[in-house]
């Protein structure tokens, strides 16, 4: 996993590094429903609807729960999912994850970084669990070409990283698929080692052996 995307998952929104033209998917597979959280910083938002509202550059809560119907619908239409081979929507939809330590208020300055990184969260029940989960991003034209979706597979103790981008901007998980360990190798059968003292013996019988050769020529002479 990328050290982005790990920290992400990880640590307070602050933390770490954000890159530019950069958003994430995180899709949690769990045995009744499949959650979806899509996260932006304000100035990919900037690019999908008007945040700033009042344009005095501090983006407020209250300006993004105007602005939300308007992000959402755009995710709607331009996040694609596949459950089970079946296209599906993103699911039910809940309130913005406004982010923390922002305080009532984002200033222009932290709108490209992980300080202004707002999450966007959906969920729908499945019963039975899905099997397969596919994503496809059909938003790069408008959040720039350049643009790369880091996105995480969660299926219990299973996990799995992938990067989206205009060239790929599709991934179907498979959450049946169970990694086989390689079988453990076979070790070597031990060499038999003889003691040290088993050369003083071999050495102290070659006189009897001499002495025996010996008498056996006399007594056939």
């Amino acid at each position: 996993m990328s050290r982005a995307l790990w920290l992400w998952l990880l640590l307070p929104a602050a933390s770490f590094a954000h890159n530019p033209d950069t958003s994430y998917a995180r899709c949690i597979i769990a045995d009744n429903r499949v959650e979806l959280r899509l996260t932006y910083d304000v100035f990919t938002l900037q690019m999908i609807t008007t945040v700033d509202g009042d344009g005095d550059q501090r983006v407020t809560p209250a300006e993004l729960r105007r602005a939300a119907p308007a992000i959402e619908r755009f995710l709607r239409e331009h996040v694609n999912v596949e459950i089970d081979g079946n296209a599906a929507p993103l699911g039910d939809a809940a309130a913005p994850i406004w982010p923390g330590g922002a305080d009532e208020g984002l200033a222009a300055p932290d709108w490209h970084t992980a300080a202004g990184l707002i999450t966007f969260p959906f969920r729908q029940s499945r019963t039975p669990a899905a099997r397969e989960v596919g994503l496809s991003f059909a938003l790069f034209q408008t959040l720039t070409p350049r643009h790369t979706v880091l996105g995480s597979f969660e299926h219990g103790a299973q996990k799995e990283e992938v990067s989206f981008t205009q060239a790929e901007p599709d991934f179907l998980f498979d959450a049946t698929y169970v990694a086989t360990a390689p079988p453990a190798p076979v070790a070597p059968a031990p060499v038999p080692k003889f003691p040290r003292y088993a050369w003083l013996i071999a050495i102290g019988l070659l006189p009897l052996l001499w002495w025996r050769q010996r008498c056996s020529g006399k007594s056939r002479s």
